[in-house]
């Protein structure tokens, strides 16, 4: 059965990359950039709703950027969960203001996550295994609460390279074993992911690519962009067309909107417009 969500549970940021190069990642889930903690831990997470999931008081400092003026960021490990935060916490600002804008970061990850999440079998959740490689029983006793999809992805040096072992563990649960060895290493990130074509394949053959230019869906969108072309003219506002239909699409899968440029008040205005058009 083909889904109408894919969502990284990790282990780590390939699973998202993955899922974003296949076209089917709609938005992002609190666990695409981080690593470090099991599955078990992570489900744990989702069964508690995301309870303790940043207290501050957790946090441990690993790893300090020594140039801030480069943009880098510092890392941060929460001891309670073992997660691992390599990409959020911004090393040109004092310690507070960053924490604050990761955990708003955070927050609206995880509405956007439990909102999709509680529908019935609307969602499959991947795991790429890349180390412990579970087996079945233990994927089976991990994954066996989760009431949505769950496809794992463990590596097996001894499967071919074109193919891939599958098994239904549950109606919901399926594991497939593939040789990960990295089809491309031209770059880091994409020599981290593996074998991307044999998994492109595993990922869409459980969810369906992103496509919102349906008849439908465009006649609403150009209605809705003369509309808003009307209304942003009075306000001294401006927007391109790749801005307004990002924001046409989060608002279709009522998901929360996210500025593309960090701060940008006119594209929450303009997210505020769209909604007030659709009353």
């Amino acid at each position: 059965m083909k889904t109408k969500y894919a969502v990284s549970l990790g282990l780590d940021c390939a699973m998202a990359g993955l899922l974003k190069d296949a076209g089917v990642r709609a938005f992002s889930s609190p666990f695409d950039w981080l690593d470090s903690s099991d599955a078990k831990t992570r489900v744990s997470l989702i069964e508690s709703e995301f309870k303790d999931f940043l207290n501050i008081e957790d946090l441990e400092q690993i790893f300090i950027e020594n140039d801030p003026q480069r943009g880098g960021m510092d890392r941060y490990r929460n001891n309670r969960t073992k997660l691992c935060f390599h990409h959020d916490f911004r090393s040109d600002l004092p310690f507070e203001e960053a924490y604050k804008k990761v955990a708003e970061k955070y927050n609206r990850r995880i509405k956007n996550f439990l909102n999709v999440y509680r529908q019935d079998y609307k969602v499959t959740l991947f795991v790429l295994d890349r180390f412990s490689q579970m087996d079945d029983q233990s994927i089976k006793d991990v994954f066996d609460t989760i009431k949505q999809y769950v496809v794992v992805i463990s590596n097996c040096d001894t499967v071919d390279k074109d193919s891939y072992v599958q098994t239904k563990i549950t109606d919901h649960i399926f594991h497939y074993k593939v040789n990960n060895t990295p089809t491309d290493v031209t770059e880091a990130f994409q020599k981290f992911k593996g074998n991307i074509p044999i998994i492109k394949q595993i990922i869409l053959q459980h969810t369906k690519k992103s496509n919102f230019f349906d008849k439908k869906t465009y006649k609403c969108y150009k209605w809705l962009r003369k509309k808003l072309s009307v209304c942003v003219a009075k306000n001294e506002m401006s927007f391109s067309d790749k801005l307004l239909f990002r924001i046409f699409c989060c608002f279709r899968k009522k998901i929360l909107f996210t500025p593309l440029v960090k701060d940008r008040k006119e594209d929450f205005s303009l997210y505020e417009s769209l909604i007030k058009l659709c009353k």
